[in-house]
């Protein structure tokens, strides 16, 4: 008889352990007090901070602790002009997003529209007057042969490397106005004030314009 009221009373014991840790859990997942309410950002350029927010719409409200970063973070790298996002919980309230924009390269011209690119091929925006302040060079024979409006990331390397390597004389890189990767081992350049198509190849670019 006092085995069986023991057992029923660590029964019931256990049930109120139980019972009230699934209680404090739904009570500390409620609190309003762990809800999101600040996003913080930082790292962002051409993007405003307002275009960054509008790219998480819908964290705000949710509970901090529960909340997947990872899916916000998918819908931050869905826009072109971020590269990398990260996102860090900051208790009890607030979520710091820091942001590492795409840098343009260039203007492409692809499918009959100019495009600004990056390094890679990867196509950031139409360029337009919003992009005037930009001081890049024309970037031809990108375009893929798959003919979508994709860059070719060969061809976009090559001209990356002859931008890059003109990054050593400013006055030459200032002059270089127009660059043609159309074949993808050897690129073609324009400078200001010279109609003379200037045949590169793959390496030497500055020794070769020089020269």
């Amino acid at each position: 008889m006092r085995q069986a009221w023991l057992s029923a009373r660590i029964v019931g014991v256990l049930t109120l352990a139980v019972y009230g840790g699934w209680r404090g859990t739904a009570l500390v997942l409620g609190a309003s007090y762990l809800q999101v309410s600040r996003i913080s950002v930082r790292g962002n350029d051409r993007l405003s901070n307002g275009e960054v927010l509008a790219l998480v719409h819908g964290l705000r409200g949710r509970n901090i602790l529960t909340v997947s970063l990872a899916e916000w973070q998918t819908r931050l790298l869905s826009s072109p002009w971020v590269e990398d996002a990260r996102l860090r919980r900051v208790l009890p309230s607030r979520i710091d997003i820091a942001i590492r924009e795409r840098v343009p390269m260039g203007i492409a011209r692809l499918s009959g529209a100019l495009y600004l690119v990056d390094d890679e091929g990867v196509v950031i925006d139409e360029f337009g007057p919003n992009y005037a302040d930009l001081n890049l060079p024309m970037i031809d024979g990108l375009a893929s042969r798959q003919s979508d409006g994709a860059a070719d990331q060969a061809r976009a390397r090559l001209a990356a490397r002859v931008l890059t390597a003109l990054e050593a004389r400013p006055d030459l890189a200032e002059r270089v106005s127009q660059i043609d990767v159309a074949d993808a081992h050897d690129a073609v350049v324009m400078l200001d004030g010279d109609t003379a198509m200037l045949r590169l190849g793959e390496d030497e670019f500055v020794e070769r314009i020089q020269g």
